[in-house]
């Protein structure tokens, strides 16, 4: 089953909107602990890549992941959602 879109719909009434707020806003509660949301989606799926930069998410710097057992091959993509956590999360990191 594929989900399209209203196109008559108000932005902030369709499901994926609705989703990614939902979903961006339980993982900023431990943005502390876990400063980036990542994710993973098919390059073939232009509608999702688009609704994901929307919501700033990008792959920039990130090489692909492919699942092991089917051989299919992903884009990886990535919201920080604190900055300074994850600087320091890197520093320690280093160390």
């Amino acid at each position: 089953m594929e989900f399209q879109r209203d196109p008559y719909d108000p932005p902030h009434l369709r499901h994926s909107n609705q989703i990614m707020n939902e979903l961006i806003g339980i993982a900023a509660e431990d943005r502390a602990e876990y400063p980036v949301l990542g994710l993973v989606v098919s390059p073939k799926n232009i509608e999702a890549i688009k609704l994901y930069q929307r919501f700033k998410f990008n792959s920039e710097g990130m090489s692909p992941y492919t699942d092991k057992t089917t051989g299919v091959t992903y884009q990886k993509m990535a919201l920080i959602l604190d900055q300074a956590a994850l600087l320091q999360y890197l520093d320690k990191k280093k160390m």
